[in-house]
């Protein structure tokens, strides 16, 4: 099992509350649809983490291994080991502590580990390590290091003395000019500081993504009669969907992190869902590009400027993906209250609630 894979699980158990709230979902359908969901769910997460894991695994990996021969050409100078690192150290944000630990020639050669971690306000704290209470010739990642010629990652571990916390060392050896290994670079990832950065990436679209497929083959199934096991969705040169066989049908798609949507229709349509951003510097650099003075006005009168700007944004998109004639820079929405052309036979409707605005965009019959 890889180390992404092992790590998942704990990771998981962390991350996990991020999705209670979706959970109300499978109670709401058929026990064949919510046996499905949750069978999705679990995938998804898992998989999800995995990938993210793997990617966030391989950035300090590339890190470990650019700065050791930094290190080897100053193994000679215990005094300029310390700084370097605290440098590396603080490199990448997932690391929280890594040392130089050097192998002693014989028995009775002092122990040399230089080490840093992070404290809670994230300033380098050095330590020298190596007495007979922090013995770490016997330790795994020092031993398997030294027998590698590559990234060597530990199980998850308790690092009393050094990290204090539940943390996984990757470790890389060291070698002097004749390719004697002479020691070993780490660092030490916290398992707490992992998953806050899994779950900061949000494995929530991945799975957000395969429920909106599983409520379009509900949809259809119910509605058109297109059974699940013949849906096959495919996307034109735009990034447009449809459904392979029903080219009288047309589909839109959308999700953010509080949901999903879609629409089916026998006419052109187009959806999307946004979750309200109150950043105010944000909204304005955005209206700044891509509204009219139209849409600004429309937003300055609002008794809610966020959700009023979210509103014409998902009016734009859903415009888009009804007809990517319709550019999202250039297109003022202003111009569908009076059904002006190019939206004299264009229905818009949309839905806001306190987090989210959802619209759907649909061409009459």
């Amino acid at each position: 099992m890889s180390l992404a894979n092992r790590l998942s699980l704990y990771i998981s158990l962390i991350i996990i509350v991020i999705f209670c709230a979706i959970g109300f979902l499978f109670m709401q359908d058929g026990a064949e649809r919510e046996e499905r969901f949750a069978s999705l769910y679990a995938n998804v997460i898992v998989d999800g983490s995995v990938d993210k894991l793997d990617s966030e695994i391989s950035k300090v990996e590339y890190h470990l291994v650019n700065a050791a021969p930094l290190f080897e050409n100053k193994l000679g100078d215990t005094g300029a080991i310390m700084p370097m690192v605290e440098r590396f150290v603080t490199s990448d944000s997932l690391i929280m502590g890594g040392c130089v630990a050097l192998l002693p020639a014989h028995d009775r050669e002092p122990k040399i580990m230089e080490y840093v971690s992070l404290d809670p306000e994230g300033r380098p704290v050095g330590k020298h390590l190596g007495s007979k209470d922090y013995d770490y010739t016997t330790m795994p990642w020092f031993t398997n290091a030294l027998k590698a010629d590559s990234p060597v990652w530990s199980d998850p571990y308790f690092d009393k003395g050094g990290g204090n916390k539940m943390m996984v060392t990757c470790s890389y050896p060291l070698h002097v000019s004749n390719g004697k290994t002479v020691g070993v670079l780490t660092a030490d990832v916290s398992l707490d500081r992992l998953s806050s950065e899994i779950a900061r990436l949000r494995p929530i679209d991945r799975l957000l993504s395969a429920m909106a497929f599983e409520l379009l083959a509900s949809l259809l199934r119910e509605v058109v009669g297109i059974s699940r096991d013949h849906l096959v969705i495919i996307y034109d040169s735009n990034g447009k969907p449809s459904i392979k066989g029903h080219s009288d049908l047309h589909v839109s798609l959308s999700h953010c992190e509080k949901g999903v949507i879609e629409a089916v229709a026998d006419t052109p349509v187009g959806c999307d869902i946004e979750v309200i951003n109150p950043t105010v510097e944000e909204n304005l650099m955005v209206a700044g590009y891509c509204y009219s003075a139209r849409e600004k006005r429309m937003i300055s009168v609002s008794v809610d400027p966020a959700a009023e700007f979210t509103r014409i944004w998902t009016v734009k998109e859903a415009l888009f993906k009804l007809d990517n004639a319709f550019e999202i820079e250039c297109t003022d929405t202003a111009l569908l209250e009076n059904r002006y052309f190019p939206f004299n036979d264009i229905e818009v409707h949309s839905r806001i609630t306190d987090s989210y605005v959802a619209t759907i965009a649909i061409k009459k019959a």
